[in-house]
């Protein structure tokens, strides 16, 4: 009888702490972040969204990934937010809000943001959102600006065998 009351009970609470439990906790964005996170997804395609709380086309872009994980749930997206770590709580908000919590999330979390941009990208300037796509050899092509899901749809389809 114990048992069985304990049993529920763990049940009763491990199904109240299921949000929780799924939603991902947002990691600091160092020098060498990049890498890890290439590493980490070697050998699959994956999306880096790059998006601030200061920039509203992101939280369209950030709208779109939840839509597009839902409907495409093997598909991997790693968001980067460029504000600084002292504002991890309003981030970690916003991504709640935009029902993307459950994507792998990072935050700068380096006083020299020039010097993470430039690691990730010499080529681009800070403008947000900014994506990259990655093919499955690590390949990556950069595109700043709001995103079409015709065009994330596109390269789904592109590389939907490796996904």
């Amino acid at each position: 009888m114990i048992k069985s009351v304990l049993w529920k009970l763990s049940l009763i609470v491990m199904i109240g702490l299921s949000p929780i439990v799924q939603a991902q906790q947002t990691k600091a964005f160092v020098r060498g972040s990049l890498a890890q996170i290439v590493d980490q997804h070697s050998g699959t395609p994956f999306i880096v969204s790059y998006w601030s709380i200061d920039c509203p086309p992101c939280f369209k872009e950030l709208a779109m990934w939840s839509r597009l994980s839902q409907q495409y749930p093997s598909l991997s997206v790693v968001l980067v937010s460029t504000d600084g770590w002292e504002l991890r709580h309003t981030v970690t908000k916003s991504l709640s809000e935009l029902s993307v919590s459950t994507l792998e999330s990072w935050l700068y979390a380096e006083e020299n943001a020039d010097k993470l941009r430039f690691e990730i990208d010499p080529k681009w300037y800070g403008e947000l959102p900014r994506t990259y796509f990655y093919t499955a050899t690590g390949e990556a092509e950069g595109v700043s600006g709001l995103i079409k899901q015709t065009k994330v749809e596109a390269w789904i389809m592109q590389h939907q065998e490796a996904l």
